[in-house]
């Protein structure tokens, strides 16, 4: 098995974004072959993580699924977007997809826009839960570790603290 490192592990982190994005939206490959300007067979390659991707590729990636190219190269947003496609009906994923550019509504409009659905799918619940989830991971990982306990008790301080901050 060849080791997966640097540019390769990043590649096939956004590939894995991509195809997650095009399921949780209903687009089919072929769909998403033609938006990108590839082949079928390229498409398949690129969301596979097994080709280069392009700016232009990633750049029509996310005009389809409705997110900033950010979202798909560090996955910012992607967490947040796909919990709501997947709970959106077909109008709600419309509405998802394509508020960000519409030029007839302010920002502060489209912001609330999206916020509102992000409530109303319940979004902010399901984060709240993947992230205490991870802290409580992120904890043990540390009980593992063959490092005196007052050695992580600052650190463990700290994440608390972090994790009981309010914006």
């Amino acid at each position: 098995m060849d080791k997966i490192i640097g540019l390769d592990l990043k590649i096939k982190e956004m590939a894995a974004r991509i195809k997650e994005l095009r399921l949780v939206t209903g687009l089919s490959v072929e769909e998403m072959a033609a938006r990108t300007g590839t082949s079928v067979a390229e498409y398949e390659e690129c969301e596979a993580g097994n080709r280069n991707l392009s700016v232009a590729f990633l750049y029509h990636c996310a005009l389809s699924f409705g997110v900033d190219m950010g979202d798909i190269l560090e996955g910012k947003k992607t967490f947040l977007m796909v919990q709501a496609l997947s709970r959106a009906s077909e109008q709600e994923r419309e509405v998802l997809c394509t508020t960000h550019m519409r030029a007839d509504i302010s920002d502060a409009e489209k912001i609330a826009t999206i916020k509102a659905l992000y409530d109303k799918l319940d979004v902010r619940r399901i984060a709240e839960q993947q992230i205490e989830l991870r802290f409580e991971r992120a904890l043990a990982v540390l009980d593992t570790l063959s490092i005196a306990g007052e050695r992580t008790a600052t650190l463990v301080e700290f994440a608390r603290n972090l994790m009981g901050r309010k914006k």
